[in-house]
């Protein structure tokens, strides 16, 4: 079979330049609806009101507007990358849930984060061998003593979820007693009038509390024991009092305690207090210090507080392509209140935002993001904590044959420089230009540098909030070429680029592909982890000089064998070299390995490309990076995942710097369900060595689930219980993900910079 035709591939790029025409999207400004899932298991006693409650919940919700409700039996949606997707949850519950420790704590961590819960009637008859669950619903069923017409003082006539039921009401229904209940934990709604029911209850305080509400870390609980007969949900005094008690916990937009007139809701998200109207907190407050008021950030959909930013030119959804992004928070104590916004190439700006926990890691897919189900975008962060983002792409239209990923960019820049390139062939080149300014256009110039020397020019303006996908095959001379890049823009409108490269096959359109952020500056010292040649890699270094002058290099190859290897190119003037690291040298022919590149009189752009099988008849598919110009002693990267249906298998790749002497190394995986696992290896760094650690055989515990690593030099060399404390060596840290899929293996695989922390 012929290699697909580039007409076909031309189809194809269309599809993908126009995908985002006619899409509902979310005016600036506006939020979706919040989401609530409705939980009705029951692990003991059956209540008949459960379906009937729950119909009456989502009829609610959606008569009024104010939420979508999901109903459901299965425990297995309490999951964190599932509850991510809700903004509360209601319990209408019983006995033991068959749920693990991962969910107890993305349950717990989900409330605590700033979402809603709330618990209905026999919720409190729920995991009883659970104490940190009884705390954070305010305590337990212990047993109902009356079950018939009782009067119900209202002990808040002002609280949104009792104010239309006046000082009292009566109602038939089962009426609860509990235990390890305080009424100093919790803000009493409605109790029992003792006097209105016969004999029964065992408190000696007489005090049975029949609704009230608490916070929980950052989130909040509202609880009714009411609802026990069918008839009760068809009460309208019962309605009123559950939907207004859900848009409570969920902090709907009308409610402000503080009357600062920021609604609590937006003040939770974004980490304010919002039982403060004053200072930081309030509506004149400027927490992150950007000239930006808290009103007006509310106003303009940003973050108040949103001190750490990073950026991601590239992002793509539909039909085609499905775009994750991983968020870790390292942060020991705090949490991490996190906003994305999403700039298409057309439409207006949709953001998200989601609180990530201390020491955890969460994922954002982008496509189930109400208005971005097809979309070409780039995509801001803003997080009040640092946090590491990394992307993963795949495609094709679920089949996930081809990957790439990239780090997050701490910050735009007005040039950017690029050494790898290719359109000839089977090869398809874009690059991807985010402008992140919401006020100005940014006036951009493109050199492409071809081998000869020769370059070819050409200017863009892009809007502002919008991103430019660049199609270089269809630029005059660059049709079949290979070349470096660069691009250049006013220091006032910085931007962000990154560069896609696919290779079809025979058989696959873009079988296979890689993508890369730019870098900001030319340096004379480049330093890349990842590198492997042999019988399935093929492995190359691209080196790009727009220099006027020759450019002077020299190569530095360390192998995992520790036998350092170093050769000397020349890269012409405005253009760009080629190595073959397997025809570098005898030695690195089936070899892992790290590379050093050195440029003795001008400063270049560095680059490495992975592209295999290196045995079969044609290449399915390639990764590549932007070599580094700094070392650290300690590395982060958000994505991450083991195992499952297509055995995925993730790598860290470390390469170790000069030193005195071998130093150890501690790795902290943090699984998205569950709590981080830490393995220290004494004395595995050596001087000028590669080092490669199989997530999954060194960490068995992540199998099947995704998740973020810390790397960190620990300055010491560790011998049996002896501690001998040193210098902490400079490394440099990769993370590459491979996975099988249709028919092929590691079909698809990509590789990005991890995130320098010190």
């Amino acid at each position: 079979m012929t290699s697909p035709s580039r007409t076909k591939r031309w189809l194809l790029i269309g599809v993908l330049t126009v995908a985002t025409c006619g899409l509902p999207w979310l005016a600036a400004g506006q939020t979706s609806v919040p989401r609530v899932l409705y939980l009705s298991h029951s692990a003991g006693f059956a209540h008949v009101s459960r379906t009937h409650a729950g119909a009456v919940i989502a009829a609610l919700g959606q008569s009024s507007g104010a939420f979508a409700v999901t109903q459901t039996e299965d425990v297995g949606q309490l999951t964190a990358e599932n509850l991510a997707t809700y903004d509360a949850v209601v319990f209408f519950t019983s006995g033991e849930l068959p749920i693990s420790p991962a969910q107890k704590t993305a349950l717990l961590e989900f409330v605590s984060g700033g979402k809603g819960f709330i618990g209905v009637h026999s919720a409190t008859d729920t995991f009883y061998t659970w104490p940190e669950y009884g705390e954070m619903i305010g305590g337990y069923f212990e047993n109902h003593p009356w079950t018939e017409l009782a009067t119900i003082r209202v002990e808040d006539q002002t609280h949104r979820a009792t104010r239309h039921l006046g000082a009292s009401f009566d109602i038939d229904d089962e009426i609860y007693q509990f235990r390890a209940w305080s009424r100093s934990d919790v803000h009493v709604l409605l109790s029992l009038d003792r006097t209105s029911v016969g004999p029964g209850g065992t408190r000696p305080d007489n005090d049975y509390a029949l609704a009230w509400t608490r916070a929980y870390g950052a989130g909040r609980v509202f609880y009714t024991a009411l609802g026990h007969h069918p008839a009760v949900w068809d009460d309208a005094r019962m309605r009123e009092h559950v939907v207004q008690g859900i848009r409570w916990a969920l902090g709907d937009a009308d409610l402000d305690a503080d009357t600062d007139g920021l609604p609590d809701q937006w003040e939770l998200r974004f980490g304010l207090d919002r039982h403060s109207g004053d200072g930081a907190n309030g509506p004149g407050g400027d927490p992150d210090g950007d000239g930006v008021t808290n009103a007006q950030e509310l106003a303009a959909l940003t973050h108040p507080n949103g001190v750490h930013q990073r950026y991601l030119a590239e992002g793509a959804t539909g039909t085609f392509f499905d775009t994750r992004i991983a968020l870790l928070n390292p942060h020991p104590t705090s949490t991490a209140h996190v906003l994305l916004r999403f700039q298409p190439e057309s439409g207006p700006l949709v953001a998200t935002d989601l609180p990530v926990p201390p020491r955890s890691r969460r994922t954002v897919f982008v496509q189930d993001v109400p208005g971005m189900a097809s979309a070409s975008f780039s995509t801001l962060v803003d997080a009040d904590h640092p946090v590491v983002v990394d992307r993963t792409m795949t495609w094709a239209g679920g089949q996930a044959y081809g990957s790439s990923a990239e780090t997050a960019i701490a910050g735009p820049s007005p040039q950017w420089y690029f050494a790898e390139g290719a359109t000839h062939g089977d090869f398809d080149l874009f690059y991807l230009v985010q402008n992140p300014s919401a006020t100005a256009t940014a006036h951009v110039t493109a050199s492409f540098l071809l081998p000869t020397g020769a370059a070819v020019t050409r200017e863009y303006d892009i809007a502002p909030s919008r991103r430019l996908t660049i199609i270089t095959d269809a630029i005059p001379g660059l049709e079949r070429a290979e070349f470096a890049a660069a691009f250049t823009v006013a220091a006032e409108t910085p931007i962000i680029v990154e560069r896609a490269m696919y290779l079809s096959t025979p058989t696959q359109t873009w079988g296979g592909g890689h993508v890369s952020a730019g870098a900001t500056s030319l340096a004379s010292r480049w330093l890349l982890a990842e590198g492997a040649t042999g019988g399935f890699f093929h492995t190359f270094v691209l080196v790009g000089n727009p220099h006027d002058v020759d450019a002077n290099i020299r190569m530095t190859y360390l192998p995992f064998t520790g036998n350092v290897v170093t050769r000397t190119h020349t890269v012409p003037a405005h253009g760009r070299l080629t190595l073959n690291l397997a025809v570098e040298h005898p030695s690195l022919a089936q070899s892992e390995i790290s590379t050093i590149v050195e440029s003795d009189n001008v400063p270049v752009v560095v680059e490495r490309a992975m592209w295999w099988p290196a045995g079969g008849p044609f290449w399915y598919e390639g990764h590549g990076s932007m070599a580094t110009t700094q070392a650290g002693v300690r590395w982060a990267m958000a994505d991450g995942e083991a195992g499952g249906p297509s055995a995925t298998k993730t790598y860290v790749l470390v390469a170790a710097g000069d030193g005195s002497a071998n130093d150890s190394l501690r790795v902290t995986v943090f699984p998205e369900n569950g709590a981080a696992i830490e393995r220290v290896y004494p004395n595995r760094l050596t001087p000028n060595r590669r080092f490669t650690i199989d997530v999954e055989g060194e960490f068995p515990e992540v199998s099947g689930k995704r998740f973020g690593v810390v790397v960190e030099a620990l300055g010491a060399t560790i011998v049996g219980d002896v501690i001998t404390p040193g210098p902490r060596m400079p490394i440099v840290v990769e993370r590459a993900m491979y996975h099988h899929a249709a028919g092929e293996f590691w079909a698809a695989g990509s590789n990005a910079v991890a995130t320098r922390l010190q």
